[in-house]
């Protein structure tokens, strides 16, 4: 910041020209989880110089209108895929950039990378499980190059093999914790 010529002002926030480090973060009004995840944010932003407000809006608003407009500078939301495939062309690809011509696109991130749209679009073109693995493994890579997103919320599955079994380890991430639940039984009819 110093180097651009940005200082500190009394504040303890960084200035430069008349202007704050200030951004907006946006997210769902009343989803208790996301405000609380705000305050953190502000708290240990404005320990590093940087001003964080909030504008929380019905999902209908961000959803609707906000995200898929670009109108956010900083947005806390969870993307799911919209189906079991494991490529993510349907957030992450040019293809899917919202615009007046494609409305129901997701790629809310705006990321327009050659690489990561050849790599996700192979995903869906290959059948060998081994080979869709190795290119799912260089989407994610690419993707942590591009730093589009950073995830706040990871999943912890914890559970007691002597009562619970099924396909529990085998679950991508991706699709939730929850996404095959039906294979999941308890044994000896316990849990």
């Amino acid at each position: 910041m110093t180097g651009d010529g940005w200082a500190k002002g009394s504040d303890g926030i960084w200035a430069k020209g008349g202007q704050k480090a200030s951004l907006t973060v946006r997210v769902t009004a009343g989803n208790k989880r996301r405000e609380l995840t705000e305050q953190i944010l502000q708290s240990q932003w404005k320990d590093a110089g940087f001003e964080l407000t909030t504008d929380n809006q019905s999902s209908s608003i961000l959803f609707g209108q906000s995200l898929p407009n670009g109108d956010f500078q900083v947005a806390l939301f969870a993307q799911v895929p919209t189906s079991k495939s494991p490529a993510q062309c349907v957030n992450f690809c040019t293809e899917s950039i919202p615009t007046d011509a494609n409305k129901s696109g997701t790629n809310y991130y705006r990321i327009s990378d050659p690489e990561l749209d050849r790599i996700w679009k192979q995903v869906d073109q290959v059948s060998a499980e081994s080979q869709r693995a190795g290119l799912v493994k260089q989407g994610a890579d690419r993707l942590g190059e591009l730093v589009p997103a950073i995830p706040l919320f990871p999943n912890t599955v914890v559970y007691n093999t002597a009562k619970l079994g099924g396909n529990i380890i085998d679950n991508p991430s991706v699709l939730g914790m929850f996404w095959n639940l039906n294979e999941w039984y308890c044994k000896g009819g316990k849990c």
